[in-house]
Order: C-alpha cells, then structure tokens, then sequence
C-alpha cells in the first residue's frame, strides 16, 4: 500500500503549486470557535465552527485539507485518463482502456463471477498440501495476499542493499483484536463476517457457504491468535530477523521454502527478513492441522474476496457493504469513474503520474516547490 504514498504526495503538492488563483497565506479565522479558551482546547479554538459546520461527504469516513487535494487531483486525472484513451498505441490508451474496462457496468455485469472460474479451477485440482504451497505462491504473482506477504524492501542495516522480507497476513478483518476481544462490537464484526462471507460463496455458485465461512473464520482466529500486535509490529529492532532462506525450513518444516520461493521469484536469494518469526512457526502447525479441503476454501476466499470490488455489482455491493459500510460507516459507495480512476492508478501509477506531472507540474511550479523545500 506505502508504495503509492509518493505518487499522491506528488499529486497533491503539484496541484498547490500550479494553482493559477492568488496565493493567499496567514490563519483562515473563519472556522475558529472563539468561544473556547485556547489554553483549555486549542484545537477547538482553531477549528471548532468548521467541526460544527462542515459535514463529511457520504462516500469518506474523514475529511481534511489533503482529502480536498486528493479529490481534485482525481478529476484532473479523470480529465487526463478520458483524454489519453484516444491515442492509439500510446501510454494513454493503455490507461484508457483499462479504465473504459472498468466503466463498462454491461459487460462486467454479464461476466458475473466467470473471470475467476479459472482460478477456483486451479484450487479445485490441488491434490495435496505441497500444491497448495505451490499455489499461494502464484497467489503472490497475482497480487493477491494470503498467510504471509512477501515483498522486498531496501535492508534497514544496509541500505545499499535490497532484501525479501516476509510480513504476517491472512486475515480479512482489519487485525488481531477483531478476532481476540469480547466487546460486543468486535463480536458483531465477527457474526458479520460470517454472514458476508457466506453471502459472497454463495452469489459466487458455491454451496454450504455457512458452513464453509464458519471454518474459515476458525482458521483465520487460529492465525490472529499468533500475529504480532500493532504495538509490537512498530518495533524496528524486534521486526528485524534477517536469515538463510534455510533458516526459514526451521521455522516452517511443513512448508516447502524451495518451491514457494521458485513460484513467487526468490529462489537465488540468499537470505531473507522475516518480521515476525514466532508467527511462522505457529503458522507450520496451523497449516498441519487444517485439513486440505478447508485450505482449499480459504484460498477459494481469498481469490472471491479481493476481486470482488472488480466484478459484477452484486459482488461489488455486497463487498461494500462489509468493508466500507460496517467496519468504517461510510454510508454510501464513490461513483464509478472514481474507483476506476483509483482502480487504474494502482495498476499504472508510474504512466498516469508521468501524465499528470506533465500536464499539471510546470516547470514553474518545480522551481517553486523547489524553493519551497529549500527554505
């Protein structure tokens, strides 16, 4: 997810810097609430009448000042994007037409779940639990995340180097304590859960969707019990476990290092950071004790759940519904050219920003930014 953080940042101060009104600078009074002594709240005292008065839009769970920039750097892009398509053979059709593909409700509509019957087929036919090693690795190439996550990074004692690193995952509530704690809310994410994941087995063919999305629960508690806490995962010191890729068979002995590492593209490599060691080794006996059958419907899970935002509106509003809706009370969905806008920038983020630094990102604007960072 961090790796588009530039990309945005760029956008955002790109549009400030070539913003053609008049610059204005000093303290917008406006929304201060003079009522409240700013030794008691400052906070308050500065933006109280704003935190009064404004309300967020229905689409977001925040707003702020960089949420204002984003959204407008979206309508320039969506200008660009529209625009560029036209060009035959160029950058811009290829953005274009992975856009138009996304805006095409029709086609998606009469696709269904179809696009990922090639893929339920592959788990289907996995006939023992070193196929299934070998699968979540292709599960990486495909960009979709499942037990760990491994991604490479320049070494944090040498920075002149880059090195794989592998980070806990396999959860599909947002961490450990949704699964962990006994708070009613937590318990209700959980039901909830359960009920949409029996919801999407269901729209997508399968049957005995409740059944399979209680054992998926199971297992995905058994893995929360084992992943480090947030609090322990800002740790830079004790997340730094550099090791042979052999090391990593003492961790896992029932996971098959060689052939995941040839399937993701790590074989050559000849060592590796796990951030979380304690989480692997407990992750070998989880993946023991699980039977075939429930990996196969968990990897079943985990291909339906994160390309469902791509499919049809049945599967993208029951997707809403869980993620957007219930765990973070957005009350309604963003149009559609906005999530093909974010859609294809996290598909080709390197070509739409080359677009839209050339377009928005004036020279002027560079010595301006330039001077700014320099003073």
């Amino acid at each position: 997810m961090y790796k588009y953080v530039p990309f945005l940042l760029l956008l955002a101060f790109g549009f400030l810097a070539c913003e053609q009104q008049p610059q204005k600078s000093g303290i917008d009074l406006t929304h201060m609430d003079t009522s409240v002594r700013p030794q008691d709240d400052f906070y308050r005292y500065m933006n109280g009448t704003w935190l009064d008065k404004f309300e967020i839009p229905a689409d977001k769970d925040n707003y702020g000042s960089f949420t204002k920039l984003y959204d407008k750097a979206q309508e320039n892009l969506k200008a660009i994007i529209e625009e560029a398509a036209g060009d035959e053979g160029s950058d811009g059709q290829k953005i274009g037409d992975m856009y138009a593909g996304y805006m095409d409700s029709l086609k998606l509509e009469e696709l269904g779940v179809n696009p990922l019957k090639p893929e339920f087929e592959k788990i289907r036919q996995l006939a023992d639990k070193s196929d299934l090693v070998q699968y979540a690795g292709h599960l990486v190439t495909i960009n979709v995340p499942s037990l760990f996550i491994p991604f490479i990074n320049q070494d944090q004692k040498n920075s002149t180097r880059y090195i794989v690193n592998i980070y806990q995952a396999g959860l599909s509530l947002p961490d450990r304590d949704y699964y962990l704690k006994d708070d009613q809310r937590y318990v209700d994410f959980r039901a909830d859960l359960v009920a949409h994941i029996a919801k999407m087995f269901e729209l997508a063919g399968f049957k005995n969707g409740q059944a399979k999305a209680l054992r998926i629960l199971e297992i995905e508690k058994m893995l929360a019990e084992n992943h480090w806490s947030r609090v322990q995962n800002r740790d830079p010191v004790k997340t730094y476990n550099k090791m042979a890729i052999s090391g990593l068979a003492k961790k896992m002995p029932d996971w098959d290092w060689q052939a995941y590492a040839a399937a993701v593209g790590f074989a050559g490599e000849d060592s590796i950071n796990v951030y979380q060691p304690s989480y692997l080794t407990a992750l070998d006996g989880i993946f023991k004790k699980v039977s075939l059958n429930d990996w196969k419907n968990y990897f079943t899970w985990r291909i339906l759940t994160d390309a469902a935002p791509l499919l049809s509106d049945t599967f993208v509003s029951e997707n809403f519904k869980m993620y957007r809706q219930k765990l973070r009370g957005i009350k309604e969905q963003r149009p559609r050219w906005k999530r093909a806008v974010v859609t294809v920038q996290g598909a080709m983020g390197e070509l739409v920003g080359k677009l839209y630094v050339k377009r928005h990102f004036k020279p002027a604007a560079k010595k301006r930014m330039q001077e700014l960072v320099g003073n």
